[in-house]
């Protein structure tokens, strides 16, 4: 049987794991969000559609309209 100080360092490095690909999966979701906010035309110029607002506590970005679109 694991001492129950094994048992916390497994455990902490399973919660490790998991925060660390739950960050990267957000980070990668933020990533995708943004770039669908912008559109390039066939000569290559890059346009801004939606404005970006990326909140720091919710995990899902929020966009809005903005008045030059």
């Amino acid at each position: 049987m694991a001492s129950g100080k094994a048992l916390v360092d497994l455990l902490s490095e399973e919660i490790c794991r998991i925060l660390e690909e739950r960050a990267k999966a957000q980070a990668t979701a933020d990533l995708e969000f943004a770039l669908a906010c912008f559109e390039m035309d066939q000569q290559g110029t890059t346009k801004k559609i939606k404005d970006v607002h990326f909140d720091p506590l919710p995990t899902i970005s929020t966009y809005e309209i903005g008045p030059d679109c």
